[in-house]
């Protein structure tokens, strides 16, 4: 049981949100051909020789793509192997650690494989818009590696230059694809994302029609799908995400989640709908006290602080098994508010919960300003919250995962959202790894590495 929560712990871990600097709603499978190949001390075409065991085989090297003068043309190795192949049929295998070789699984190469590799060598290394031309030519690829690499260069790549193809995306496929629910969810984000950056406004209705469907299918991706949506609707498409989910006390917790992730992308990088429109979309949820705190970090970085009262209400209101998740974030709340108001609740709520507050002190050490003048303050805590943002989006994580876990189906967003001990294992797995980075901060281990900072979900 133990290693099944463990092995579904990594699972959760890796597809955790990407840096910032990705493609908002696309997590790579794995690292691109193109870098792996970069990575590597030898990467040849070899042809299969013969199975030395079931475990083992010999391959001979016929062209060299990385490591001339490591190897050569002619030299044979032995290579883990478990498959069956035929005599001089091709491989892609790369290596390092020279001379006593540690090889990667042998891949079959097909011409159109080789073809497509031979390409990608001769992309420039400094040109991304280049490349990213390139990998568009092979967007609707069917071969499934080709496919993969496709999509995992374009997961990687940056939104700004996402947005620097965007005359050269057809949109007209990429309506097609998004209504192909026969596509993966992955894919499906992928063509979302570009179809925000080059549809027209009247594509917004198609989207619409999606988010309206009762088919779960149709729904898939729906971060991405609720982000491309206003995108193109604007702020006028706030009025359905907020009657459809958050306001609606029968969406389920994964469509509340979803929905957090498309407002945030919006408040950052989307720079279509003005931040206080967001904020008051988001503030929806401080009515919902087991979900209040998903949104709280958020209101505090885009400065709308008309909700210190409601924040002290929730705050005393809270549940013990609820105390660490909405508490912290209050207090950091009302650490960054410049509002009198602010630092008089502060005062009284530390004295109810010294210890969370103690939490807040050591993982987020700012002080509280002087003056209603808070610019270089604000500064200070976004980049404090960067760091740890809110505990409830690892909490909101943690439920996704337990429900897929338990091939239920997500936990209701409702009032009576079950207690956080029922999460058992899963949520002792992603919490103790959380502590662990907290432990990283408070020994002056200095500030988190960027996978602690995905760990956290922050976007």
């Amino acid at each position: 049981m133990i290693n099944r929560v463990l092995a579904f712990a990594l699972c959760f871990l890796s597809a955790l949100p990407a840096d910032a600097a990705n493609c908002p709603f696309c997590s790579a499978v794995s690292q691109t051909l193109r870098q792996e190949i970069a990575q590597m001390d030898v990467a040849v075409i070899a042809s299969f020789v013969s199975s030395d065991s079931d475990s083992t085989a010999t391959f001979g090297v016929k062209q060299i793509l990385r490591g001339n003068g490591i190897v050569e043309v002619g030299d044979e190795f032995s290579v883990n192997y478990f498959g069956k192949a035929k005599p001089e049929q091709l491989f892609l295998l790369m290596g390092i650690e020279p001379p006593n070789f540690v090889w990667s699984s042998p891949r079959k190469a097909n011409e159109k494989f080789l073809s497509y590799i031979a390409e990608v060598l001769k992309l420039p290394k400094d040109d991304s818009k280049s490349r990213l031309e390139f990998y568009l030519k092979h967007l609707g690829e069917v071969d499934p590696d080709i496919s993969r690499d496709v999509f995992d260069e374009f997961a990687s790549a940056s939104y700004p230059e996402m947005i620097g193809l965007k005359e050269q995306y057809d949109r007209e496929q990429l309506l097609k694809w998004i209504q192909d629910t026969e596509l993966s969810p992955d894919r499906r984000k992928l063509y979302m994302v570009m179809l925000g950056i080059c549809g027209l406004k009247e594509d917004a209705a198609v989207l619409e029609k999606l988010l309206l469907s009762e088919d779960p299918n149709k729904q898939a991706g729906l971060d991405a799908l609720i982000a491309c949506f206003l995108t193109l609707k604007g702020e006028p498409g706030l009025a359905l995400i907020n009657e459809k989910y958050l306001a609606n006390k029968e969406a389920n917790y994964s469509q509340i989640y979803s929905t957090i992730m498309a407002l945030r992308f919006h408040g950052t990088e989307g720079a279509v709908i003005d931040k206080k429109a967001i904020a008051s979309s988001m503030q929806l949820l401080l009515d919902r006290p087991k979900l209040a705190d998903l949104v709280i970090s958020d209101l505090a970085r885009w400065e709308d602080w008309g909700h210190v009262e409601k924040l002290v209400k929730l705050f005393k209101e809270s549940e013990d098994s609820q105390a660490t998740w909405l508490r912290i974030p209050v207090f950091n709340y009302l650490k960054a508010c410049p509002l009198p108001e602010a630092g008089k609740a502060l005062e009284e709520l530390k004295q109810l919960d010294p210890a969370n507050y103690k939490r807040a002190i050591q993982f987020f050490p700012q002080q509280q300003p002087a003056t209603t003048d808070s610019s270089q303050y604000q500064s200070q805590f976004r980049a404090d919250d960067t760091l740890v943002a809110s505990l409830g989006t690892l909490r909101g994580g943690a439920m996704l995962a337990a429900a897929t876990f338990a091939r239920a189906e997500p936990v209701a967003a409702s009032e009576s959202a079950p207690n956080l001990i029922s999460l058992g294992g899963v949520l002792g797995t992603v919490a103790a790894t959380y502590w662990v980075g907290m432990w990283l901060t408070i020994t002056g281990a200095g500030r988190q590495p960027k996978w602690f900072l995905r760990l956290l979900g922050n976007v």
